[in-house]
């Protein structure tokens, strides 16, 4: 499998393909004008297998330090490509990213019931906590880390 650094009008596409087989039509990815960085999994075949993205975090989050927080905002990989250690790899691309843009925190979000994505996050370093103002709804676990 192979994650490369996308522009989103090179790849914008494929994320909204995979963002609707993974998640569901309601749900599309952030657009490019919010900030967000893509990265794409390429499965052996040379077929998009997966995602990720993160942005620097904006102001209206009303996040603590939010000028220095990145969100790793959105990841998914398709069933076929699963159970390889690949989501944590995604997430180690995107700290990388954010260490060499000079972020010094990282926070994430992910559904209650996605219990391997949470545990990923954990596995990465990230901590369950809770925000002020519950940015992205009071139905996901929220997580941080320093970078």
């Amino acid at each position: 499998m192979r994650l490369s650094y996308e522009s989103y009008s090179a790849v914008g596409d494929i994320i909204q393909s995979l963002s609707t087989l993974l998640f569901g039509s309601d749900t599309s990815p952030e657009t490019p004008d919010m900030g967000n960085e893509y990265w794409v999994l390429w499965d052996d075949e040379g077929e998009p297998a997966g995602f990720c993205t993160v942005r620097p975090l904006l102001r209206t989050s009303f996040e603590p330090n939010w000028e220095s927080t990145v969100i790793l905002n959105q990841a998914g990989i398709l069933p076929h490509a699963r159970g390889r250690g690949l989501q944590r790899r995604m997430v180690r691309q995107r700290l990388q990213w954010a260490r060499a843009n000079e972020f010094t925190r990282a926070v994430s979000y992910v559904d209650l019931d996605r219990i391997a994505s949470q545990r990923n996050l954990v596995r990465s370093g990230f901590l369950p906590y809770r925000p002020e103002y519950l940015w992205a709804g009071d139905d996901v676990v929220y997580f941080e880390r320093l970078i």
